[in-house]
């Protein structure tokens, strides 16, 4: 392959550089999709993540999570849910 070209998902089709459009980001891919509500999804998406991430580090499952948080391990599953986008909320 020459410079500024890339292999496609294994396919032998080469794609240069100069055939592929980009938009900026907005910072808010919920927003960039037009989706209603696009900053309360992005707020439960991190949230969600930030969870996700907590619950990792210190080892927990989410039944023990749900106990220290005095909720349902149910509920944790739903919140942790959240992360995956706009049809889970």
């Amino acid at each position: 392959m020459g410079k500024g070209e890339h292999k496609v998902r294994g396919r032998s089709n080469l794609m240069t550089k100069d055939s592929v459009t980009f938009e900026q980001s907005s910072g808010n891919v919920f927003a960039d999709l037009g989706i209603p509500d696009a900053d309360e999804h992005l707020v439960k998406a991190d949230l969600a993540s930030h969870i996700r991430k907590v619950l990792q580090e210190r080892g927990l499952t989410q039944t023990e999570a749900a106990k220290l948080l005095g909720t349902s391990q149910a509920r944790v599953s739903e919140a942790l849910q959240r992360q995956s986008g706009p049809d889970d909320v």
